[in-house]
């Protein structure tokens, strides 16, 4: 920004400020942003928090759908709202990234346990030609019990854009993982199950066995169907490894798949979470997000009954219904929160002005013993 004077025509000076950035048409910026956004999520921010012109640019919808969201893990699992990873990826799949719709199904196959929801998420990233949501999707419609004749359709023709990449083994690597972790709830198929090629043409119908030689095969829907069964193999070896109890006279015989987690007692976890959630919310939300057992141990009533207010102010005015710190106070009233119950009580006496309804969950705040009514 600079200011360029003049002379008018009585001789006075006339003082006008010019901003170099604007004379640069929108289009442009937004058109550069995009690239930035493209290559680095960090420099995004940077330009973002540069100036108001940036911060506008940056917040346009182009910017967003070509974001380089492949810098956040494949199966990131923060799925609560407070988290600013979770509200990106979020406002990059509205605008149908197809990396954060990718992420935002990995989240729902695996954290939310919504596995229809979340294989129609994958799809529509693999739609958008993602080719890691490719390979996830052939492997899951194709693993279906339930499978119709589109999915198997669709499976095969994502599995036949990940061949063409040459990256098959490298994404059987990654999901393979992925799918052995212990917050995995999906069961495969049967992988020693023959699988009749469903193609008229072909010769193999569906004879080939884990170990076969493919140099000589060139059906496409009995590459991929070998392929979906080694991957099914290697998760079930992995999700067995480790974890199956064994029978010293008998020798090595998988029993039982049991999370480790779960040695413990379930009371037992909700007594540590309770103790955390007594020192710092945002702990119990980190161990909320850890598994599925931290987050059942962590979402009991015990929990919210006892978890510290101090960081929340007293008089919060949040009182909108998709705020998350309005939800964690409401679910702490009902399991009769003293120290939210004091909150509740402030928000109605001074932000709705309802005083009637303050001063009577002031009271049973002082009832349930709020610490912390003894200094208002």
């Amino acid at each position: 920004m600079h200011t360029i004077v003049t002379r008018g025509k009585n001789g006075h000076a006339i003082g006008r400020t010019y901003y170099p950035l604007k004379t640069i048409p929108f289009d442009i910026w937004v058109s550069i942003t995009t690239r930035v956004a493209s290559y680095s999520i960090q420099d995004l921010f940077n330009m973002q928090a540069t100036c108001r012109l940036f911060a506008a640019v940056c917040s346009s919808d182009a910017a967003y759908k070509h974001a380089l969201v492949s810098e956040l893990p494949v199966a990131c699992l923060l799925y609560h709202s407070g988290r600013a990873a979770m509200g990106f990826l979020s406002r990059c799949a509205t605008v149908r990234n197809p990396a954060a719709l990718l992420r935002l199904g990995m989240v729902a196959l695996f954290w939310l346990g919504h596995r229809r929801g979340g294989i129609q998420t994958v799809t529509e990233a693999a739609e958008l030609g993602d080719v890691e949501a490719c390979y996830l999707s052939a492997m899951l419609l194709l693993s279906l019990n339930d499978k119709d004749d589109d999915e198997i359709r669709r499976g095969f023709a994502f599995f036949n854009v990940v061949c063409e990449s040459s990256a098959v083994e490298r994404y059987r690597e990654v999901f393979t993982q992925v799918f052995a972790g212990p917050w995995s709830e999906i069961n495969p198929t049967d992988p020693t199950e023959a699988i009749a090629c469903r193609f008229g043409s072909c010769s193999t119908r569906g004879t080939i066995g884990i170990a076969s030689d493919l140099s000589g095969v060139s059906c496409v829907q009995c590459l991929a169907e070998h392929k979906v069964r080694n991957f099914l193999v290697t998760v079930y070896a992995l999700q067995m490894d480790g974890t199956s109890k064994t029978s010293k006279k008998k020798g090595i015989v998988p029993v039982e798949h049991e999370c480790p987690l779960n040695i413990l007692s379930r009371n037992l976890w909700v007594r540590i979470a309770t103790k955390v959630a007594s020192y710092s919310i945002r702990d119990l939300f980190n161990m909320q997000a850890t598994c599925k057992v931290f987050l059942d141990a962590g979402s009991s009533d015990a929990v919210y009954q006892h978890a510290t207010m101090w960081h929340i102010r007293l008089v919060s005015f949040l009182f909108y219904l998709d705020r998350p710190e309005r939800r964690f106070l409401d679910r702490c009233v009902e399991v009769r929160n003293a120290d939210a119950i004091l909150r509740q009580g402030m928000t109605e006496y001074f932000w709705i002005g309802r005083r009637d309804i303050g001063m009577e969950l002031l009271d049973r705040a002082s009832t349930e013993g709020s610490v912390e009514l003894g200094t208002v």
